[in-house]
Order: C-alpha cells, then structure tokens, then sequence
C-alpha cells in the first residue's frame, strides 16, 4: 500500500524501492496494479499520517 500511495501522491516523481530478495521487488511491482484509492480510503490515510 505504500509503494501505490506514493506513487499516486502529488509532487512525487519516482519512487525509489530498496529491496534485498527477489520476492520483496515483486511484492513492491504487484503495487502498480493498484495505483488508485477511494476517497475513503485517502483520507484514513491521511488521518494516520497525522496521529504519527
């Protein structure tokens, strides 16, 4: 959820994965099927954010 929820957000132009096994980058790849939230979903992620 975080390599799609940056990827998606505004003023981010890359995103840069630190991986060290082959089944963590394909982890991280499979987030570009889902580069899209509800705007449900944005904002309790916006809400955790700021509880951080």
């Amino acid at each position: 959820m975080t390599v799609s929820w940056t990827c998606q957000s505004r003023g981010i132009s890359s995103v840069l994965l630190g991986v060290s096994k082959i089944s963590q980058l394909l982890s991280n790849l499979k987030a570009l099927n889902h580069l899209s939230f509800t705007k449900e979903e944005l904002q309790e992620i916006d809400h955790i954010l700021k509880t951080v």
